[in-house]
């Protein structure tokens, strides 16, 4: 009798354990989707301001975390030459001429609605 009370006292406790770490994970992500979301809206705004292509957008993407050509070819799986024609085309785009001035057109300037 002790032992089946015992049992369902250490089930009851992990149960409520959890319960908790489920509500707790659950909030968790739920701020981290609305900075995603915030992200996101602010990639997609920039992508429709500059009218560019999905992969255009998805190789500046790639370009602003810090990833080489080599690194993006084998990610998108493309040639290097594919990648820095896609890179090419979003500088002309942006009027940009190098990583840094993406990186500042991207991260502080707001994109003028086209």
């Amino acid at each position: 009798m002790r032992s089946t009370i015992a049992a369902l006292v250490l089930a009851l406790t992990l149960a409520v354990a959890f319960y908790f770490i489920g509500l707790t994970s659950k909030q968790s992500q739920a701020k981290t989707s609305e900075k995603r979301t915030a992200e996101e809206e602010h990639l997609e705004a920039f992508s429709k301001a500059f009218r560019l292509t999905k992969r255009e957008t998805e190789v500046m993407v790639l370009l602003v975390q810090g990833r080489s050509v080599n690194r993006i070819a084998e990610q998108l799986v493309v040639s290097p030459n594919t990648v820095k024609t896609h890179r090419n085309r979003l500088y002309a785009k942006l009027d940009v001429h190098d990583r840094q001035e993406l990186l500042d057109k991207y991260l502080i300037e707001k994109p003028k609605q086209a």
